[in-house]
């Protein structure tokens, strides 16, 4: 899937820069964002994934330290539990899942009062830092319900992580994965529940 609204700007602001890996190795990409879809990148000293974008410079894609990465490097397979299958999607249950998420690039004033919808579907998530560096393995969540600006999700274990990279399990969705920041998480059942906005898109 080829990516795209790679920012033309020949310089970055400092604080939406990437300059170094979370291993201290120098790297060069940018955050992404609602207008910069995220791509997988691996650093060439520790092999570490960022889902971040490339910089421009001179008007052509700079990246430096990093190369292309893979994303199913990623995620791993990840069997849901028969036990804890969600039901079956409807016709409109997948329409709102895709409207939803192709809705991630508008600007956030246009989000704050969008509709929630209830649908339950299961996800493959991993934690990120700050600096968009994958930390953790893959792990099996279920979403609770989703909007143009958000979603909340069934985690199984607390955790701090500044940023949630979130894949729809089920391939036949055809749903880009997306990034997402918490903004609360509160103990639901025997699992977390986790509420975030939508940062960007990820391409692959």
């Amino acid at each position: 899937m080829p990516y795209s609204h790679l920012s033309d700007h020949p310089v970055h602001s400092r604080n939406l820069t990437i300059e170094r890996c979370s291993c201290g190795a120098p790297v060069s990409l940018v955050k992404p964002s609602r207008h910069l879809a995220a791509a997988p990148w691996q650093c060439l000293r520790c092999g570490s994934v960022l889902l971040a974008s490339p910089q421009r410079r001179d008007g052509s894609e700079f990246h430096g330290g990093v190369r292309r990465s893979d994303f199913n490097t990623i995620y791993k397979s990840v069997t849901p539990r028969a036990d804890v299958s969600p039901s079956h999607l409807s016709d409109e249950d997948i329409e709102q899942l895709r409207n939803c998420t192709k809705s991630v690039e508008l600007p956030s004033h246009e989000l704050r009062q969008s509709q929630r919808y209830a649908v339950a579907v299961p996800l493959n998530v991993v934690t990120l830092n700050e600096k968009f560096c994958v930390t953790g393995a893959p792990s099996l969540a279920y979403s609770i319900d989703i909007s143009t600006g958000g979603m909340s999700l069934l985690y199984p274990k607390a955790t701090e992580a500044a940023l949630y990279a979130v894949e729809f399990a089920d391939g036949f969705l055809n749903i880009p994965p997306v990034i997402l920041r918490p903004i609360r998480c509160s103990r639901l059942g025997s699992g977390f529940a986790i509420a975030g906005d939508f940062v960007c898109r990820v391409d692959y």
